[in-house]
C-alpha cells in the first residue's frame, strides 16, 4: 500500500466518518475536502487514530496523485469544494503554515463568500505581501483562510485551514 509523504502518517489519513455523514453520493465525494478546508476536521487531531487516518488515505489516494517534487496533489477527476472547481490539494500546508488547503478556480470575493458560508462567520481581510488574504480564527489551532494573488485579482484562490505557522 502506498503511503503519503506527510508528517508521520498523521496527515491525510482518515475521514471515513465524513463520508458516512454525507447526505448523497455526490455530496459525499468531496465532503472530506470541504470539512478539512473549513476546519471542521483536522488531520492534526487524527494522529492518535490510525483507523481514521487509514480510511481517509484509502479515500484520498484513488482520487489524487502527488505532483513530482511538490507538496501539491492533483486530481484524477474533477472535484469541487464549496461549489468551486478545485485545482489542486495541499494536504499538509497552507503557504508557510501547517494545515490543509485547496486551490480553487475562483476570484477572491467568490472564494471568501464560499468560505464564510461554510464556516458561518465573516472573515477579516487585508492586503498582505501582494496578496489579498482573509482569515477567521475558529479555535485553538484552527484558522480558516482564503488567499488570492495580485491583491485579490488573481483567477485562483487558496482556501483552507491552518493549525499553526511553521517556524
Amino acid at each position: 500500500m502506498r503511503t503519503l509523504p506527510f508528517i508521520p502518517s498523521l496527515l491525510l489519513v482518515g475521514a471515513a466518518a465524513l463520508l458516512v455523514a454525507a447526505p448523497s453520493a455526490e455530496a459525499a465525494d468531496d465532503a472530506p475536502l470541504e470539512q478539512l478546508a473549513a476546519c471542521q476536521q483536522s488531520w492534526l487531531d487524527w494522529k492518535q487514530d490510525n483507523a481514521v487516518a487509514a480510511r481517509f488515505r484509502d479515500w484520498f489516494l484513488p482520487r489524487f496523485e502527488q505532483e513530482p517534487r511538490s507538496p501539491a496533489w492533483k486530481p484524477r477527476q474533477a472535484f469541487t469544494v464549496f461549489g468551486l472547481p478545485g485545482v489542486v490539494v495541499y494536504p499538509q500546508s497552507v503557504g508557510m503554515a501547517l494545515g490543509f488547503s485547496v486551490e480553487v478556480n475562483a476570484d477572491a470575493a467568490t472564494a471568501q463568500r464560499a468560505m464564510e458560508a461554510a464556516i458561518g462567520r465573516p472573515m477579516k481581510c487585508e492586503k498582505s505581501e501582494g496578496a489579498w488574504a482573509c482569515e477567521m480564527k475558529l479555535g485553538e489551532r484552527r484558522t480558516a483562510l482564503t488567499m488570492t494573488e495580485n491583491g485579490g485579482r488573481g483567477p485562483k484562490t487558496l482556501i483552507g485551514c491552518y493549525y499553526f505557522y511553521q517556524q
